[in-house]
C-alpha cells in the first residue's frame, strides 16, 4: 500500500471532498444561480485537483506529464471560481 501511514488522513479528505463536491452540485440544482454554478465548478475543479494529486503522489510511482500546470492552474482557477460566486 503506497498509502501507508497517510490511508487515514486520505481517504478523510476524500469524504470531505466527495460531500462537499455534493453539496456544491445539490445547491446549483435546486438554486440554479449563477453564484451556485460558479461555486460548483470551483468546488468540482478542486476535486479534480486533488484527484490529479492523489494519483501523482500515489499512483504508479511515474510523474504525471505537465503536472505542474494541472495542479498549479487547476487551484487558481477553482480559487477565482470560488471567489466570483461569492461576488455573483
Amino acid at each position: 500500500n503506497r498509502l501507508g501511514t497517510l490511508r487515514g488522513p486520505v481517504l478523510f479528505l476524500s469524504f470531505v471532498m466527495a460531500i462537499m463536491a455534493g453539496q456544491a452540485t445539490t445547491q446549483y440544482l435546486a438554486l440554479g444561480t449563477q453564484s451556485a454554478q460558479l461555486a460548483m465548478g470551483g468546488v468540482l475543479l478542486f476535486f479534480f485537483v486533488d484527484g490529479t494529486i492523489a494519483i501523482d503522489r500515489f499512483g504508479s510511482g511515474e510523474s504525471l506529464p505537465a503536472r505542474f500546470v494541472l495542479i498549479e492552474l487547476g487551484y487558481y482557477s477553482a480559487q477565482l471560481l470560488v471567489v466570483l460566486s461569492a461576488l455573483a
